[in-house]
């Protein structure tokens, strides 16, 4: 099975591609996949005018970063996915076309951070969880995931987020992080469908123009704090401190599971 499937559309005023997250059964991304899916994004805007990130999980949108992947890694590789992970964020501001996330279900750590950059972020209602789960696992949060969060959270939970707390979908509606939550699938998908025909409904180069003039500007911004998170990418951490917060994880929880 494809780690990323995707399909196309066509609407009323473009074209759109679905991305559909599908590469184990708790959609955790190893270092390639992240790559991949960075690559297929910025592919699927050649010949697509708005992209729809899902998954068809029946549990997870997206966990983040495989454990069982880093904690077997080499240090090479390790360090490499871990700097992609920071820097998705600010590769994806330059996404040619606009994103919508569709959250179908659990979105931690990793999950969120692929669907910080979108335009909307809509979730599905239910025993989901989503927020930044490093802190509390042992591991550094990176500024500017901090720094990108501020756009949209409500100030008084900010620190909740940094902080770690897993929040449901309608408390994530209610702190900001996500836009709006469904009561199904069926309702998710609308929702997803009306945005993005408003956004294909607008003038396409003007809207385009400007909301790249726009994220190249806060691109400018987030550039001293994606320089000063680079600081984790160092010998100690990368190998020592990972490797030990990923067997933990892989001990209590993946482990655990089987």
């Amino acid at each position: 099975m494809e780690p990323f499937k995707t399909v196309f559309e066509e609407r009323e005023n473009g074209t759109l591609a679905y991305i559909f997250i599908q590469t184990s059964p708790y959609n955790t991304l190893t270092g390639g996949q992240l790559f991949e899916l960075r690559d297929i994004m910025y592919r699927l805007s050649e010949n697509s005018d708005l992209i729809v990130l899902s998954s068809e999980n029946k549990k997870y949108f997206c966990n983040g970063l495989d454990p069982v992947y880093l904690l077997n890694a080499s240090i090479e590789e390790r360090t490499k996915t871990i700097g992609m992970m920071i820097e998705i964020i600010y590769d994806l501001y330059d996404l040619p076309v606009p994103y919508i996330a569709e959250l179908t279900g659990h979105t931690v750590a990793g999950g969120l951070v692929i669907s910080l950059p979108a335009e909307n972020r809509f979730m599905l209602n239910g025993e989901y969880l989503i927020g930044f789960s490093e802190i509390p696992v042992g591991l550094f949060l990176p500024s500017i995931y901090i720094e990108v969060i501020k756009d949209f959270v409500s100030p008084q939970f900010v620190r909740d987020v940094f902080e770690g707390r897993m929040f449901s979908p309608k408390e994530a509606l209610e702190v900001g992080i996500v836009d709006s939550v469904a009561d199904s699938k069926v309702e998710l998908r609308n929702m997803v469908l009306k945005r993005a025909d408003q956004i294909l409904s607008l003038p396409r180069k003007a809207y385009l123009d400007s909301r790249l003039n726009m994220r190249r500007l806060r691109k400018e911004q987030l550039k001293r704090f994606l320089d000063r998170d680079k600081n984790i990418l160092n010998p100690e951490v990368m190998e020592r401190e990972i490797p030990a917060v990923m067997k933990r994880i892989v001990e209590r929880v993946i482990n655990k599971k089987r």
